[in-house]
């Protein structure tokens, strides 16, 4: 009888769990991602600045895209989606007032944020959504689907870009940008030298920027999920900025927000100043800062920006 109690559990079971387990870690880290952008939303407006020019080339693929005889163009819609605070979204709607655009984020602070950059625009909308479940939005709904450094950060990427293909008009395009590996990456120097300063307690990093890996592996994510006609281009994004804004790309970090915002006002500027440090002696230590001091200059940040054509859905 003994034996009955000690039966190895079925396979199948175990599975189950595992599988129980995972959608558990990915419901929670997505979770901590809505309250960790929401708390940065703020402060991240201030270094929009240093994005765009991946802002710029990503545009400006969707801008070709949507140039077509006769005048004036038909009107087209346009989704963005992990959309931050609106920055490639607002650009696109102010370009074109025959591109209806609708600019999704999960963080509700982000929404905001967009929201009030785009009041201004009649064909701009901002909305509070997961890219990896858009069923608020209906199959086929939009001719556009644009993303900008947000793929890489989601627990289910598969069934992100599943959904972008369904919202995509067959034949729709999608314009996605994610960051290149950590030799091509001069800010994440940046980044892991200002992240040091954080209190032991708090835990680092909340995702990994370098899911893919390699081109060969996010082609095959796009064309798994029913892409077509994949191709994927470098866009080097040089960043500037003086030495006193370090505080500001410190307080946009979602990480060093969330930690900023749980302190008491003086303890809170000591961290801050304590990173901004660290910042400046990393910047010097690999060379970012100009012979005088005066800026520091990241000059490779290669990013790659795919673009794909949603294939038809199989009869």
């Amino acid at each position: 009888i003994q034996h009955l109690w000690h039966r190895p559990r079925p396979a199948g079971g175990a599975r189950r769990e595992a599988a129980n387990a995972a959608a558990l870690r990915a419901q929670h880290y997505k979770m901590r991602q809505q309250i960790l952008w929401s708390i940065a939303a703020p402060k991240y407006l201030e270094s929009d600045r240093l994005l765009k020019p991946l802002h710029d080339g990503v545009a400006a693929v969707v801008t070709r895209h949507l140039v077509s005889p006769p005048e004036p163009p038909p009107v087209q819609r346009l989704l963005d989606v992990c959309a931050g605070t609106g920055c490639l979204a607002c650009a696109l709607a102010s370009a074109s007032r025959a591109l209806e655009v609708t600019c999704t984020d999960c963080a509700s602070g982000m929404v905001e944020a967009a929201s009030a950059r785009g009041r201004d625009l009649p064909n701009f909308w901002a909305a509070e959504a997961d890219a990896e479940d858009l069923t608020a939005f209906h199959t086929g709904a939009f001719d556009v689907v644009t993303c900008v450094n947000g793929l890489m950060f989601l627990p289910a990427h598969e069934r992100a870009l599943n959904e972008w293909r369904r919202v995509l008009k067959p034949g729709g395009l999608a314009v996605v940008s994610v960051t290149g590996g950590a030799e091509d990456m001069e800010v994440a120097d940046l980044t892991t030298a200002m992240l040091q300063a954080l209190p032991a307690s708090v835990p680092v990093p909340h995702g990994n920027p370098r899911t893919f890996g390699t081109v060969p592996r996010l082609l095959r994510a796009f064309a798994a999920a029913g892409f077509r006609d994949i191709t994927a281009k470098p866009c080097n994004v040089c960043m500037s900025f003086d030495p006193h804004e370090v505080c500001a790309f410190v307080r946009s970090n979602p990480t060093m927000a969330e930690a900023l915002a749980q302190l008491p006002p003086q303890h809170a500027h000591r961290l801050t100043k304590a990173a901004a440090e660290n910042v400046a002696d990393a910047a010097a230590h690999w060379g970012y800062l100009t012979p005088d001091g005066t800026r520091i200059e990241l000059r490779r940040n290669v990013h790659t920006i795919i673009t794909a054509t949603a294939a038809a859905p199989a009869a």
